[in-house]
């Protein structure tokens, strides 16, 4: 969401921000003003870079890692459990197929 131009977050004071992670600070602009902080937009785009992992992770190409998100440790773990998850909704996918 906040690397996405069309994204935006509007809190109840009326700050635009990025992310709801972000929610009491890191503020590009307001409701009530045309001014926007673009280096604050560049910096809610910005990826990390890629890490050894990245070479044979099936989900690369869907993946995107910024900088400022808070979750962003990709670990073994959380690379099974993903796998794990994708091979769920295959399984449930294949068996509605099959029930057609």
């Amino acid at each position: 969401m906040a690397d996405d131009d069309e994204s935006v977050l509007i809190t109840p004071e009326g700050h635009l921000s990025k992310c709801e992670h972000y929610i009491d600070r890191e503020f590009f602009g307001h409701i009530d003003r045309e001014e926007r902080d673009e280096a604050i937009i560049r910096k809610f785009k910005e990826h990390q870079a890629d890490i050894e992992a990245c070479a044979t992770c099936p989900y690369y190409p869907q993946c995107i890692r910024l900088v400022m998100c808070p979750i962003r440790t990709c670990t073994q773990e959380f690379r099974q459990e993903r796998l794990d998850e994708t091979k769920e909704c295959m399984k449930y996918e294949y068996e509605c197929y099959k029930m057609q």
